[in-house]
């Protein structure tokens, strides 16, 4: 069953690190430094896109391989997107988080299935910024 398989997996010591350093901590320290210090500097010096889309490129560019630059960037300009619009590092460490864990976790699940989580996430970080801004 790859169900209880990708379980066991996950509960494993190596399981346990791979979501605490894919899940979590790389999200974490990826959105500081590639939303929060790169797009926030670059979005005072030119236009929000241009800022978005050359954060982005950069972002793809650290993933290493060709098909990872272009999922990388494709995604940091979405994570860009929701930065500037929301004027919060939160909104995109929250995707990034939920988007690592879909990929780290999801070969049993159908590839359609972890990019139909897609929506799903935007939808998450806009309630939890909703929340924030509610509670103060």
């Amino acid at each position: 069953n790859v169900q209880n398989d990708t379980y066991s997996d996950v509960m494993t010591a190596s399981g346990v690190l791979q979501f605490f350093s894919v899940g979590l901590m790389a999200p974490l320290l990826e959105e500081i430094l590639f939303r929060g210090l790169i797009l926030g500097t670059l979005k005072r010096e030119m236009h929000p896109w241009a800022a978005i889309l050359l954060s982005s490129l950069a972002f793809g560019a650290a993933h290493g391989t060709a098909i990872s630059f272009i999922y990388a960037t494709g995604i940091g300009i979405l994570m860009g997107w929701l930065f500037v619009k929301f004027n919060s590092v939160l909104p995109s460490i929250v995707f990034h988080m939920a988007y690592n864990c879909t990929l780290a976790f999801s070969e049993g699940i159908n590839g359609l299935v972890a990019l139909l989580s897609i929506p799903i996430m935007i939808l998450s970080v806009i309630s939890i910024k909703k929340y924030f801004r509610g509670s103060r």
